[in-house]
């Protein structure tokens, strides 16, 4: 039977959206090959004690990664090769009624493999202040920032199906590497904190940002484009007081949040024996 003649009667779906596969390791895998270029400056000025910065390019090149093609590359490239006896086809076992879930006998076959590179290039800012402001304390900053320029996926070409480079840089999906996370371009902390000439006494705050990434199927460049949904930009703000008393100890903290953006607030007291 045709690949397309398996879809024409229609193939009942799996009310729990789970499917066979039969997956695991190989014994005729090799190492990931990995080139990596790193350039870094650092930056002390003179003219301004107690602060620094520096600033990172990496350029990461991976080929023969170890991981799988998944079921859905799988299914898709059968199609397009519209041949059951292609390399494609042959590793989709279906049962008597067409599907990949009834029957034992229905699976992907679905192993890890050496697949295709990947390159990850990004650039990468730090920058630390130290700020002694005599009768009212310190003051430290630093902010650690990272924009991602490149998170490449090129597929191996296999069974006459030519492997597509895809930029999954904001992308999260099937599409991209499944060793892949979600990959914002941007994202960044900064800690503020104040040391308070109150002995033991300090508050401080922290936000953490992470660019939005979009699911790589809503994306009509890519293979499994469908409409979808993506995971909005984070932001996370963390407020702190911290003070050191010979008395007893106690911790309040509260938490509020708008979209997806969340804060909390932390005090707490802690005694000195």
């Amino acid at each position: 039977m045709s690949p397309a003649a398996q879809y024409a009667g229609g193939v009942p779906a799996s009310p729990a959206s789970q499917y066979n596969g039969l997956i695991g390791g190989a014994t005729n895998l090799t190492p990931e090959t990995a080139k990596t270029t790193n350039v870094g400056i650092v930056f002390t000025p003179t003219f301004l004690p107690g602060f620094s910065a520096t600033l990172d390019y990496t350029d990461i090149k991976i080929t023969d990664l170890i991981q799988s093609f998944g079921a859905s590359t799988i299914q898709a490239n059968c199609l397009l090769t519209a041949d059951a006896a292609s390399v494609w086809c042959q590793k989709i076992h279906r049962s008597p009624l067409g599907d990949l879930w009834t029957s034992s006998q229905a699976y992907v076959v679905d192993p890890l493999l050496n697949e295709g590179k990947l390159e990850n290039k990004g650039i990468d800012l730090g920058m630390a202040y130290r700020l002694d402001m005599g009768n009212w304390g310190k003051f430290r900053s630093r902010l650690d920032a990272g924009y991602l320029l490149k998170l490449l996926y090129s597929p191996a070409s296999v069974g006459g199906i030519p492997g597509k480079p895809y930029d999954c840089a904001g992308q999260f999906g099937i599409t991209c590497s499944a060793a892949t996370p979600p990959a914002p371009k941007y994202r960044h902390r900064l800690a503020l904190d104040w040391d308070t000439p109150l002995t033991g006494f300090s508050a401080g705050a922290t936000w953490r940002f992470f660019g939005i990434v979009h699911n790589s199927i809503t994306n009509p460049s890519s293979p499994d484009y469908k409409p979808s949904f993506g995971i909005p930009a984070d932001n996370t703000i963390r407020r702190s007081v911290t003070s050191t008393c010979a008395s007893r100890t106690t911790s309040t903290r509260s938490r509020c949040g708008w979209g997806r953006t969340t804060c909390s607030t932390r005090i707490r007291q802690s005694s000195i024996p």
